[in-house]
């Protein structure tokens, strides 16, 4: 196999096929056997997992690599989260992101002094906080948002017609993976 990814993906692919199937027969998530899919379709389950898995997974490597400044994976979901919810509470913030309270009120005091999130009091109770997204945090969204559109839109630049056909086509299969 000659892809971008070299020996990695193939060696993944391989990982897929063989550890991917238990003594049962069925793949990792107990769905579909070798074989077993949509009528007409190219693809078992489980090799169309593993494929899946290891495209969407080197992609969102290559996506991290290029992110600008200095946000560990867990501060930058945590920020996300703290957009996407609006003003939240500290321990239902570390329930989202599941980590303990204590790690939680550590990161929140990194982001704070970094200026990408500000703490203010809970009118609903007097001993609790609310953690909002500070300017700076949302400056550091958008930068890293396009950065990661940016490095998409030269990969994009690169597919064939065909490909990018394919691709658009398969948004909305992508998008119902995502939602739980």
């Amino acid at each position: 196999m000659t892809s971008s990814g070299g020996p990695v993906v193939a060696a993944s692919l391989s990982e897929a096929g063989a550890s991917g199937v238990g003594a049962s027969g069925a793949g990792a998530s107990g769905v579909g056997a070798p074989g077993v899919g949509v009528p007409g379709a190219g693809m078992s389950d489980v090799e169309l997992a593993g494929r899946l898995r290891v495209a969407v997974g080197l992609l969102v490597r290559r996506l991290r690599q290029r992110d600008p400044g200095h946000l560990s994976p867990a501060q930058l979901s945590a920020l996300v989260t703290v957009e996407a919810a609006g003003p939240i509470r500290n321990g239902d913030l570390a329930a989202r992101e599941n980590v303990a309270a204590p790690t939680m009120t550590r990161m929140i005091g990194a982001m704070e002094e970094a200026g990408l999130v500000n703490r203010g009091p809970d009118p609903s109770d007097a001993r609790g906080s609310l953690v909002s997204l500070a300017p700076g945090g949302a400056a550091a969204l958008r930068a890293l948002r396009r950065e990661r559109n940016n490095l998409l839109i030269e990969r994009l630049a690169a597919l064939s017609p065909e490909q990018r056909a394919a691709l658009e086509a398969a948004l909305p299969a992508l998008e119902a993976l995502r939602d739980d």
